[in-house]
């Protein structure tokens, strides 16, 4: 139990999680995962059976493993039930896990479109990344799909872009807050605002991440007294 400051739901945070909330730090997986659980259980709680919020591990496993072993996972995450799926996406081709950089991948079920926002210019590992993984989603997600079916068409949208080498997790959780509201209400200004996150919002998201798990903290510490 050592240096565990937070477990929500499937989430344990420990101390060496949070201290990659400070500025200039990268952000792991588990940081990820636990904002991709905050979203759907608490900010996006009301659109739970239309949005699925992925955490970043699972995604990995399922863009490694076999394709005969791929069915099974929809159907046991209802990611075959939802409208929108919201997925954090190392680009990481090892099954052993590491990597460096993060990007966002959104599926939209009623347009069978992928779209990728990525706070750096795309390279090939990314790319490869991105392209296996939203292959592999439409050989389950897509019932129309055969053997012969074609790759996916991968968008590539215009985003704001980072300043150094470390906030690329930073910028996936704003994309991916922005792309549900999007989703949930209209937002006319919605490609602008992709385009104006700056570095001022980078490190105001870092102390809002902090502060949600703060009021967590407080909160699960108040019902127990």
């Amino acid at each position: 139990m050592s240096g565990i400051v937070l477990t929500f739901h499937d989430i344990v945070l420990r101390q060496w999680d949070i201290a990659l909330l400070k500025p200039n730090k990268w952000l792991n997986d588990n940081i990820l995962a636990f904002i991709m659980e905050y979203f759907s259980e608490e900010m996006f709680a009301e659109q739970k059976q239309r949005i699925a919020f992925v955490d970043p591990s699972l995604a990995h496993l399922f863009k490694m493993a076999d394709e005969r072993d791929l069915r099974t996972f929809p159907q046991l995450l209802g990611w075959n039930q939802k409208e929108l799926l919201i997925i954090p996406v190392n680009d990481c081709m090892s099954a052993e896990g590491g990597g460096g950089h993060w990007s966002l991948l959104v599926y939209r079920r009623s347009e069978k479109r992928f779209e990728c926002y990525d706070s750096m210019p795309m390279n090939r590992l990314v790319n490869k990344s991105m392209s296996l993984l939203s292959k592999k989603l439409t050989s389950v997600l897509d019932e129309n799909a055969g053997e012969d079916r074609e790759d996916p068409t991968l968008d590539v949208l215009t985003c704001a872009q980072q300043t150094n080498s470390s906030d690329c997790g930073v910028y996936v959780i704003i994309f991916a807050q922005l792309v549900a509201k999007d989703f949930c209400h209209r937002n006319p200004q919605f490609f602008n605002d992709l385009l104006s996150v700056d570095q001022n919002d980078v490190e105001q998201m870092r102390v809002q991440v902090l502060d949600i798990i703060a009021s967590l903290k407080e909160k699960i510490n108040a019902s127990k007294s």
